[in-house]
């Protein structure tokens, strides 16, 4: 059906993914935006999956010991891997020149703060649990919400939502 797609990897190597189509896996496993995934099945873009890959026990430890950048390197190796053995991904890379968007401060400077460890966010977005914090986005088709995330993150929904790749170039650091 059309619900929300979920996915996330775990500190303990743990690929858990939730009504995802393909072409989105592709993408986090790549790196890339949804506009530069070409070609393939039509069902790339239509059915929905939900993905529980589990790293052997060896392979756990070593990912509990990197940081978080190497972290999700390793958890896009392990994507593409799976990838390329149940759904047999085949690949290659081209140059081609597109426009992009960018995220820029306004003119007389960013109108964004950041966020702090510990924010609750009393007005903004809330859990399951009704309790705020760091690190949800949500956009309902006419509005976007965001707290505690990266700029890089909001530039990668955007991009998503516009089919279009936004980029972040206000030079913003933390959530």
């Amino acid at each position: 059906g059309r619900g929300s797609m979920r996915m996330g990897f775990m500190p303990n190597g743990t690929l858990t993914s939730q009504g995802l189509i393909l072409k989105r896996l592709i993408c986090a496993a790549y790196g890339v935006s949804d506009i530069q995934v070409v070609g393939g099945p039509e069902w790339l873009t239509s059915d929905r999956y939900t993905i529980e890959a589990k790293a052997d026990s060896a392979t756990q430890e070593q990912i509990q010991k990197l940081s978080g950048p190497q972290m999700r390197l390793v958890g896009q190796q392990m994507v593409k891997g799976l990838l390329a053995d149940r759904f047999k991904l085949k690949m290659h890379e081209e140059t081609k020149e597109i426009q992009i968007l960018a995220i820029v401060p306004a003119r007389n400077g960013p109108k964004l703060h950041a966020s702090m460890p510990g924010d609750s966010y009393a007005n903004g977005l809330k859990d399951r649990d009704g309790q705020g914090h760091a690190g949800m986005m949500r956009f309902n088709g006419e509005k976007l919400t965001a707290q505690g995330v990266p700029l890089d993150n909001l530039a990668s929904l955007l991009s998503e939502q516009l089919h279009q790749i936004v980029q972040n170039k206000t030079g913003l650091k933390g959530n």
